[in-house]
């Protein structure tokens, strides 16, 4: 089942492509995906320097770290008021 809040929350996602810039971001090991491997970017601030990325290398993960994506929107400096204000509203 996908509501609303996780529908909204997609949309706030583009793809992206995993590049040698990536492997120094935070977070999580990098070390060991592929360049060119498929992953998604907050479209608010994918063409900035300090874009957040994600890259899963299975569904576990995914469904493991689901909750950074929410958690970067609402920090993103980038991201509209009005878009991190739909996602408290949608998320009621």
């Amino acid at each position: 089942i996908l509501t609303e809040y996780f529908f909204y929350l997609i949309q706030q996602l583009t793809l992206c492509h995993f590049s040698e810039s990536d492997r120094k971001a935070k977070g999580g090991s990098r070390e060991h995906i592929k360049i060119g491997f498929a992953g998604m970017a907050c479209k608010h601030c994918k063409d900035k320097i300090d874009c957040r990325k994600f890259f899963w290398s299975n569904v576990d993960r995914i469904s493991n770290s689901f909750s950074e994506i929410p958690a970067h929107i609402m920090r993103c400096k980038h991201a509209p008021y009005e878009v991190k204000n739909n996602l408290i509203e949608l998320k009621k």
